[in-house]
């Protein structure tokens, strides 16, 4: 059975609250959602092709951030950065969570 509170995507996006220690090192450096499980789904693995969708291709400069910068940035960056990312979902406090979370 898969317990979905314990999720790395959960944990990152959804869960409102601090990020418990018992999984401090096993992120994987993931700060926002995780694709772990598309990765290895035997369906998706058997059946998944690559979209030629141009809204589903990630967005430029988001991909990856060093963590410092993360939790550096003010509100206003955050929303001029990620206006058309879905990280915008966790809003400035909950990016600057996940991101002190891996530096500690």
């Amino acid at each position: 059975m898969v317990d979905a509170s314990r999720c790395i995507s959960y944990l990152t996006i959804e869960n409102k609250g601090e990020i418990p220690e018992e999984y401090k090192g096993r992120f994987d450096n993931w700060l926002f959602g995780c694709d772990i499980c598309q990765e290895v789904c035997p369906w998706n693995n058997k059946f998944s092709v690559i979209t030629g969708i141009r809204e589903f291709e990630p967005v430029a400069g988001v991909t990856e951030m060093p963590l410092q910068d993360v939790v550096a940035m003010d509100s206003e960056a955050f929303k001029a950065r990620f206006a058309e990312s879905p990280i915008k979902r966790s809003k400035p406090k909950g990016l600057k969570r996940n991101a002190e979370f891996l530096l500690r």
